[in-house]
């Protein structure tokens, strides 16, 4: 039984598919990212960011992106987060604790009819969107070299596991909740997080 889902989203250029730590992408879809090397697909279920890597070629590769590497600002990552809250409250899935970085956005995720895939299209789709209407969003200059499109401020696709005990799922929220603290920076209070009565304190 799955009881929700942990999910890392990362902004574009956060994460390539071959970077040297391993990802869990299985292709290269960029020709100019392609000649650094296949995807370093990976099946591990720790986090690789400390990792020893060649540091170097993964920044080589980051030369190579079409767009600037993504890093939100304050202001942005609140915009972000709001777009994700106004998903929260027009789909059929609830976050059980949700924190947003630089480059990146860590949440857990449940929902009795979507699944992974699901909420996440909705989560960037509401995020970008408010991004852009905020007149926020850091890859606005580049509309006239992406079809008269705002790049999205998104890598594809994102990363997941699924939640299959409570014990697994208490756990994952503390880990979430604390992401924010062993970066530095303070904890993260969110109005569209549920705190459920059938949930211990965390």
């Amino acid at each position: 039984m799955i009881l929700g889902y942990h999910i890392i989203l990362g902004t574009y250029g956060f994460w390539l598919p071959n970077d040297p730590r391993g990802s869990y992408s299985k292709h290269v879809w960029s020709p100019d990212l392609a000649k650094h090397g296949p995807a370093t697909t990976v099946k591990t279920k720790h986090s690789r960011a400390a990792d020893p890597h060649d540091i170097p070629k993964r920044l080589r590769a980051k030369r190579d992106l079409k767009f600037p590497e993504v890093f939100l600002s304050g202001v942005q990552a609140q915009e972000l987060a709001l777009g994700i809250g106004e998903a929260v409250s027009k789909y059929d899935f609830q976050l059980l604790a949700f924190a947003i970085l630089e480059q990146h956005i860590h949440c857990v995720a449940r929902s009795s009819s979507m699944q992974s895939e699901a909420i996440v299209k909705q989560m960037k789709r509401y995020a970008g969107n408010r991004l852009s209407r905020s007149g926020k969003n850091p890859l606005a200059s580049f509309r006239e070299e992406n079809n008269n499109r705002i790049p999205s401020v998104w890598a594809r696709g994102f990363w997941k596991r699924y939640i299959d005990s409570e014990d697994q799922l208490l756990n994952t929220i503390r880990y979430v909740e604390q992401n924010p603290i062993k970066e530095g920076k303070r904890a993260q209070y969110w109005s569209f997080v549920s705190k459920n009565d059938d949930l211990p304190h965390t």
